[in-house]
């Protein structure tokens, strides 16, 4: 018995659910790039790009459900999708040292 074909797909569609992975690998690149600090390298870029990819390749309602999100939460236009693209606000203050991202552990005060 012939399968039925898949539904044809926009290319809004299409262009939005590739923000979406974007935004989703840029987001997990910071967490691995904060956890690692000064460690981290190329091998750990290729390692986390990797396993997103795998994960939206095995996974195809996932894509689905993040279209889904992005409709539901009126990201799926221009410009949400510019809001899921954009690092911060141009003006935004940026920290001047590394322990106002993730502060390490502190020693403990004599009371």
């Amino acid at each position: 018995m012939p399968t039925a074909p898949d539904p044809p797909t926009s290319m809004t569609r299409e262009f939005a659910l590739l923000i979406a992975q974007f935004a989703l690998v840029k987001g997990l690149l910071i967490g691995v790039a904060g956890c690692h600090r000064e460690a981290f390298s190329t091998a750990h870029v290729v390692h986390t790009v990797q396993a997103a990819s795998k994960h939206f390749e095995h996974h195809p309602e996932f894509l689905n459900m993040a279209h889904a999100l992005l409709v539901e939460t009126r990201l799926d236009g221009a410009r949400g999708l510019a809001i899921l693209l954009r690092n911060a606000a141009p003006n935004a203050p940026r920290p001047t040292s590394p322990e106002k991202y993730a502060p390490g552990p502190q020693a403990e005060k004599a009371v």
